[in-house]
Formats: C-alpha cells, sequence, structure tokens
C-alpha cells in the first residue's frame, strides 16, 4: 500500500512570485481574508492560496471594466474634439475657396 504525499503548502513569497506581485501585497490580502501570518516565509493551506487567487482576479476583473470604461470616455471626448475642430475649420476653407475664386 503506498501513500499518497500530502499537497506541498506554497509560502507568501511563492503564491506572489505566481502571481507577479509583492510578497507585502500579498500577506496584506491574506491577512484581510483573516489568516494569521507573520511574514513571507508563512505557509499556506491551499484552500487560502485559491482564496487569494480568487480574490486577484475579482480585483483584475473589476481594473479591466473601469479601464475600458475610461477607454471609452476618453475616445468619446476625442471625437467630440475632432467633431468641433471640423466645424470650425469647415467655413474658413468655404471662405478661402470663395477668395481665389
Amino acid at each position: 500500500m503506498t501513500k499518497t504525499p500530502a499537497p506541498k503548502k506554497l509560502r507568501v513569497y511563492e503564491v506572489a512570485k505566481d502571481l507577479g506581485m509583492s510578497s507585502e501585497a500579498v500577506l496584506q490580502i491574506i491577512k484581510r481574508l483573516g489568516v494569521d501570518v507573520k511574514n513571507h516565509m508563512s505557509t499556506l493551506a491551499t484552500e487560502t492560496v485559491a482564496q487569494v487567487q480568487s480574490e486577484i482576479s475579482q480585483k483584475a476583473a473589476v481594473v479591466k471594466v473601469e479601464n475600458y470604461l475610461k477607454f471609452v470616455e476618453r475616445r468619446r471626448e476625442l471625437l467630440a474634439a475632432a467633431a468641433n475642430a471640423r466645424a470650425d475649420v469647415a467655413p474658413a476653407l468655404c471662405d478661402r475657396r470663395l477668395d481665389l475664386q
């Protein structure tokens, strides 16, 4: 009979590296979740790692939506400014054409 090894517990710094974040940022998230950790070398249960990953993915989705909305608003502003600029230039071009004839 063979024993299956227990899943390896990850350390805070390993989770941070996998997520592309600083250890301090991950520590803050873990503490906000109510898990007692001391430093970047603390080990985490697999459930805690899953919670951290879920928290990060939810925040990333919110940031993506916010960035998209900012992009759309900025594009509307630029299009409106371009339309206003065309409206200001069009009469001047017509006047010049009349002067040339």
